[in-house]
């Protein structure tokens, strides 16, 4: 699979055919990057040395690549099938969101080595360990692991994102320890400190018979205290007792009055029962009728004011039996009228001579626990003040200690921790280095496949008794790491072609070098059989006969053209 042709507006425009492995030819400045990046653009939506970034996708920053406005490209592939990338200004110095469509997995792998190998020689044994090591169970990794460092490392497992690899989960729990130990030894060292500002001038420690003691001594100073203020007091408290005992005599003199009223008139047999309702609805009722009429008699009324009857009618009756009515049930109401009254002013002069009686008692009882004698306040609070602070200080002094060995708890438990995670660190670490040493033979052997028989790659793990992560090419049996540009670019992008993994899609595309023409001509060969596609710019051709599958593209001539190799015809000797 690769992309067969390719069109944008980038760069002045570009409308390129191009093959499997593609060298593309011409001057400096005249459009070789144009036809990279537009092919970035359309399958990866990116753009390499843009704005001086490695990678760039911001929009509006790859609208620079075209007029300002609109910035596009379209790449079709060997099957058929295309991809595509658009993106629009908005007018307003911005972009809008871009489309981009593309239907396989692409990926550009000599942007991943440069990115790996550009930083640490951890970072770069990593990766060559996520990218060569495979077939890997986590019975090899844990395989030289103590038993604690396993029990650590699945805990740790189980926190990180699951890739569904064992060598990304090695390298994701190596690196996790390892910032988890940093941060703790960084908390170490500000619990120390915080150690030893809790010991710096500390008091000697209080025993629990000075503490009880400077506690009893503290609780008597109050009472004597607040005795103080109460003998203070006491005539104040008198002359209160006195009022109370007078306003008593009045209520129980008032009572005793209540309560021989109430005598009398339980002497007195009452006429009845108290009325029910319904008697006292009659009563009121005849009364009204008595009054109305008298009334009519005062009145000389010739009708009746009761029954409205035009005739003489004689009520006297009626009068009659309201005088029965009065000598009896009223009687009878009047007494039990009486009674409720006097009974109720009884028991009301009960409980405010109650009441009275027992403020009076209460008074008197605090007035005889009082002391007699006279005791001086201010003496008796400063003596409580002195033992108070005493018994604050001593407590402080207990609290402090108890802090401090509280805190050198945590800091042997943190150191305990921080050593188990250094161990997991370095057993993690021994375990990437194991993984990557058994396959550093096969990886070399492959990295030199795609290499100009000239070079010879390197690859030191150790060195000296240390871990460390080296290589080059070896000449003269000394491995040389220091490279000139066109040698960095044969080794990454042999590095990537080795490296590579599954993708419907590889592309390599090395930065440009002025490869001398044999030089040139021996790295196409070596890439002849890369596992993608590799589209190499320079701006000189290649010398004697183009490689197997290559295909030439000169830009930035009157007449723009393409060569391809042809088979090699065989020799019959």
């Amino acid at each position: 699979m690769h992309i067969k042709r390719i069109h944008s507006n980038i760069k002045g425009g570009v409308e390129q055919e191009l093959g499997e492995k593609t060298l593309i030819v011409g001057p400096n400045g005249i459009g070789k990057s144009a036809i990279v990046n537009a092919i970035e653009l359309a399958v990866g939506g990116t753009a390499s040395d843009i704005v001086g970034r490695a990678e760039v996708k911001r929009e509006a920053d790859l609208l620079t690549l075209a007029d300002g406005k609109r910035v596009f490209a379209e790449a079709e592939f060997s099957d058929g099938q295309g991809a595509s990338y658009e993106a629009k200004s908005n007018n307003r110095g911005g972009a809008k969101k871009a489309e981009h469509v593309c239907p396989l997995s692409a990926s550009f792998p000599v942007r991943d080595v440069r990115a790996a190998l550009g930083g640490s020689s951890d970072t770069a044994r990593n990766w060559l360990l996520s990218k060569v090591v495979q077939d890997v169970t986590l019975d090899d990794v844990v395989a030289w692991f103590t038993p604690e460092a396993t029990t650590l490392y699945s805990q740790y497992a189980k926190q990180q994102p699951q890739s569904g690899t064992v060598i990304h989960n090695l390298l994701s729990v190596h690196q996790a320890a390892a910032k988890k130990a940093r941060a703790e030894k960084k908390r170490l060292n500000t619990e120390k400190e915080l150690l030893e500002r809790l010991g710096a001038n500390l008091d000697a420690e209080p025993t629990a018979s000075v503490l009880e003691k400077a506690k009893r001594a503290d609780e008597e100073s109050l009472a004597a205290y607040e005795s103080a203020l109460k003998s203070a007091s006491k005539a104040e408290v008198q002359a209160q007792a006195d009022r109370l005992k007078e306003v008593a005599r009045i209520k129980v003199d008032e009572m005793v009055a209540a309560q021989s009223d109430s005598a009398e008139v339980r002497h007195l047999l009452p006429p009845g029962p108290e009325l029910t309702e319904k008697e006292e609805n009659l009563i009121n009722r005849i009364v009204t009728l008595a009054d109305v009429h008298q009334l009519h008699l005062d009145l000389g009324a010739e009708v009746c004011l009761v029954c409205e009857s035009p005739a003489h009618v004689d009520h006297r009756a009626l009068q009659s039996k309201k005088m029965e009515i009065s000598g009896t049930m009223g009687a009878r109401k009047d007494w039990w009228e009486t009674a409720k009254m006097v009974f109720e002013r009884e028991k009301a002069t009960e409980t405010a001579a109650e009441t009275a009686v027992q403020e009076y008692t209460a008074l008197q009882d605090t007035l005889d626990g009082m002391p007699d004698e006279v005791v001086n306040v201010e003496e008796a609070k400063d003596e409580w003040q002195r033992a108070q602070m005493k018994h604050t200080a001593l407590s402080g002094a207990a609290k402090q200690w108890q802090n401090l060995r509280s805190q050198k708890d945590s800091i042997r438990l943190l150191r305990a921790d921080i050593s188990d995670l250094e161990e997991l660190v370095e057993s993690t670490k021994q375990a990437i280095n194991r993984l990557v040493k058994n396959a550093v033979d096969q990886f070399e052997k492959d990295v030199q496949g795609y290499l100009p028989s000239t070079d010879t790659f390197k690859l030191v793990l150790e060195e000296d008794g240390k871990e460390v992560c080296r290589f080059g090419f070896e000449r003269d049996g000394r491995l040389h790491t220091a490279l000139s540009g066109a040698e960095w670019a044969r080794l990454t992008l042999a590095l990537a072609c080795a490296s590579s993994q599954s993708s419907d899609l590889l592309i390599f595309t090395p930065e440009e070098r002025a490869f001398d023409p044999s030089t040139l001509r021996e790295v196409m060969g070596a890439l002849s059989d890369a596992p993608g596609q590799v589209l190499l710019t320079s701006p000189i051709k290649h010398k004697g006969r183009l490689p197997k599958g290559w295909t030439v593209v000169e830009v930035g001539s009157t007449a723009e053209h393409s060569t391809k190799s042809q088979p090699e015809a065989s020799l019959n000797l």
